[in-house]
């Protein structure tokens, strides 16, 4: 009969609870540091909101001081960047832009003017026609309704 040593039994069992003691410790630690992390994270992100809602404020009182500085500021921006923009791109791209081009279209900057001015009287009368008809239907219903409300007023009081 083979016999079995009691120890190398409890040895391998207490070998794998010490294995399995360690990972749970390992496991509280890095959750305890996960949470700590998340506050950290939120104490940045609330701090970061902070400073932007301060730099929004100086920016809008800039800005309402002195209004005309901030548009030629924008202005001046805008057209920095379009430059840069435009000295980035390689010349084979640009090679299409002329001045010829740009004459060509202000001469027909008049009548593409004055085609988008008929569109948009087209399009208000329509919009002032649709509107007219639906208030028309509306005071038309708000009548009948108020016709029917003392008719049967009149009904009820016996006249």
């Amino acid at each position: 009969m083979a016999t079995r040593r009691k120890g190398s039994s409890n040895n391998g069992r207490s070998t794998q609870q010490r294995a399995q003691d360690e990972r749970d410790r390992l496991a509280e630690q890095l959750s305890e540091r996960a949470d700590q992390l998340a506050g950290h994270a939120e104490d940045l992100a609330d701090r970061a909101q902070h400073m932007a809602m301060q730099a929004d404020r100086r920016v809008r009182g800039a800005v309402d001081r002195r209004p005309m500085t901030a548009i030629w500021t924008s202005f001046g921006v805008g057209l920095g960047l379009g430059l840069a923009v435009v000295a980035l791109m390689p010349r084979d791209r640009r090679s299409g832009w002329s001045l010829d081009d740009l004459s060509g279209s202000l001469r027909h900057l008049g009548e593409r003017v004055e085609a988008m001015g008929r569109s948009a009287t087209r399009q208000a009368s329509g919009y002032a026609h649709d509107l007219g008809d639906r208030a028309s239907g509306y005071a038309h219903d708000l009548g009948d309704s108020a016709s029917r409300r003392a008719k049967d007023a009149a009904g009820l009081l016996g006249f």
